[in-house]
């Protein structure tokens, strides 16, 4: 556990970052190494990671006529996709809100926010800026910063 826990901790120091594929290639030799060793519940969370920053993002921030804001990397003739947000289970899901507390990466936490206001459960409008920003602000103070935010999409 410590080891896994270390690996992610390295990981997360990566303080510049043009693209999230920088951290989905460390996630997946964090995801090999949890392989090699039979760590089957690291090698799952390795792979939540790779499939959360493996989406594409568009740019509608909010659902419009059911195009969400993230798309799979990847999507065959025949339907199928990769990495497939319907395929993503509860248990997915709650990682990512574990994740969006505990890491202080602000790349990794801006995506996990991102993807938690359109898909989460517990994660909505009021917790969405000041989780990017690491900040505590009460629940009025949030929903005011995030109107600003996202009132010109609306004007």
């Amino acid at each position: 556990m410590e080891e896994y826990k270390d690996k992610v901790k390295q990981l997360e120091r990566i303080s510049y970052s043009e693209y999230l594929s920088e951290f989905v290639g460390e996630f997946k030799k964090i995801r090999d190494w949890a392989k090699e060793k039979g760590l089957v519940r690291f090698e799952k969370m390795a792979q939540y990671e790779i499939e959360v920053l493996s989406l594409h993002d568009q740019t509608p921030i909010v659902k419009i006529n059911d195009r969400g804001r993230f798309i799979p990397m990847i999507e065959y003739k025949d339907g199928t996709k990769w990495p497939d947000i319907e395929n993503f289970t509860g248990e997915q899901i709650a990682y990512y809100e574990q994740r969006l507390e505990e890491t202080e990466n602000v790349f990794l936490r801006a995506r996990y926010a991102d993807f938690l206001f359109e898909h989460g459960d517990n994660v909505k409008a009021d917790y969405f800026f000041p989780k990017i920003a690491g900040l505590k602000f009460p629940r009025r103070t949030s929903l005011i910063l995030l109107f600003f935010l996202l009132e010109p999409f609306f004007s």
